[in-house]
Formats: C-alpha cells, structure tokens, sequence
C-alpha cells in the first residue's frame, strides 16, 4: 500500500517543470487564473480603551476617558473565499502573479486589497495601531465581488472602487437597484452610496420572497441612461434561481419599455 501511494505521488509530479522556458511557464501560470466569486464581510472588533495610547484617545475628545468600561469598536473586513492555490504553489508563481508589470491593466494578475482602504476612512488610525488590517488577494479583472447588503463606504474612500469589473450586491429594495451601477448624486466626503464607474458585469440578488415580475415596475428607470455598463450586463437573479438581464426584463413590457423610460432609448 505504501509502495503504490509513493508511486503514485512520484507520477504525479513533474519535476522537470523548472527547467522549461521561463515563457512557457509563465504562460501556465497564467492558465492558473480564473474566475471566482469574492464574498466580502464585515467582522466587529472590541478592544478596551487602555489598548490606545494616550494621543489616540485625546482624537476621541477624552471620551473614553470619562467612560473607560465602554470599548471601542472597529470594523474590518473579511472574507470566506480562500486565497488562490496558484499563489500558493511556489515563490516563483507569487512572485509572476502579483507582479505590478504583469496583467491586464499593470496591478499584477491578483492584487492585495487591505481591509483598512476601504471602510470609514475615520477609523484607519485606529486600525493602524493595534489591529493588523486583513488583506485579500484579487484579481479585478475576472473575480465577482460580492458584497452582499453592506456598503463599505468604497466610493471615494478608495482607489479600489474603480478597479472593480464584476460585482454582485443585494439591495434593499428595487428603488436601490441601480446604486452601485450610477454615479454618486453627491460629491465630496460624504456619499449617498456605493458606486463602482469601471464596473462591466453586475449581479442584483433580489431578497427573499421577492421576484423580478414585482421588482420591475418599481426599478428606478429614470436612472437607465446613467449605468456605468450595458443592459445585457446586468443580471437579476430571484430566490428561486430565475436570472434575467436587465435586457430581457425591458422586453417583457407592453412597447418593449417600462414606465417612465423613454422611447428614444
């Protein structure tokens, strides 16, 4: 029995692989990449104030000074994905695949996305100086980021919302159906939503017991001609499993257009 799961194991490795051309392995390390889906979650943390020094909690205008039982709270964020295997296989694979001269758009094939860049920007101090702030590796160009019902405050916090290309979210109700597709209606610190302006493909998770026959009349249509991509790039999907593009769903009203969206569209 030994015999055999050696030998088997023995078959199963190439070991001539570091002696190919560096093209040829290059070209299967890029074979390596494909598509995933990227949960991302937000995880609370409590540390007593006494964690902080002193300077931290004079920012806090002595607040937890007067009150010293209560904690102070930090968000970071996490996911359950796990890391891709190719990132673990070898130096050379890490090294290949997340090299900035590499991939489509020069951020390398995956790219380190810190936990700290994109929650509210008014805490990162905190972060800083007591809690490591989690990393997840992405590659923004094929990767589904889903970010479920919470908003990270990405939109203006970080350089990282306009490397998103595929994202799946689920909103709160049809009137919030477009939000991470259309540009912000408020500039400046303080955003009404989420928004990603390079986003190709997007992914809208309707809510339990809701279909997408009932959420169609109530889109939010006057926002059509503001999506950041195309109507066939936009995919509904119901509880149930049915998927229709944002395409489709104009098609299946009387005149192949809903309410309020105007003809010459």
């Amino acid at each position: 029995m030994t015999t055999s799961t050696s030998a088997s194991t023995s078959n199963d490795t190439f070991h001539l692989f570091p002696y190919l051309p560096w093209e040829l392995r290059a070209c299967i390390w890029q074979l390596t990449v494909s598509p995933r889906t990227i949960p991302l979650k937000t995880a609370h943390h409590s540390l007593p104030p006494c964690a902080f020094s002193v300077d931290i909690r004079r920012r806090l205008n002595g607040y937890y000074d007067r009150f010293p039982e209560r904690s102070i709270s930090i968000r970071l964020l996490h996911t359950s994905s796990p890391i891709s295997a190719a990132l673990h296989a070898c130096q050379e694979a890490r090294n290949y695949l997340t090299h900035p001269a590499c991939g489509a758009n020069g951020y390398g094939y995956y790219e380190k996305m810190s936990s700290s860049n994109l929650a509210n920007r008014q805490q990162l101090w905190l972060w800083e100086e007591k809690i490591p702030s989690p990393y997840i590796w992405v590659n923004f160009e094929v990767d589904m980021i889903d970010i479920g019902v919470t908003r990270f405050g990405l939109s203006g916090e970080s350089t990282y919302a306009s490397k998103f290309r595929r994202v799946k979210f689920k909103p709160m109700g049809a009137f919030a159906a477009f939000e991470c597709l259309t540009p912000d209606p408020w500039l400046g610190e303080y955003t009404s939503h989420t928004s990603f302006p390079h986003v190709k493909e997007a992914e809208v998770e309707l809510p339990r017991h809701a279909s997408i026959a009932e959420w169609a009349d109530y889109l939010p249509w006057d926002q059509v001609e503001d999506l950041f991509c195309g109507l066939k790039d936009i995919v509904f999907t119901d509880p149930s499993g049915k998927r229709m593009t944002l395409a489709e769903i104009i098609k299946t009203f009387p005149e192949g257009r809903p309410p309020g969206y105007a003809l010459e569209n």
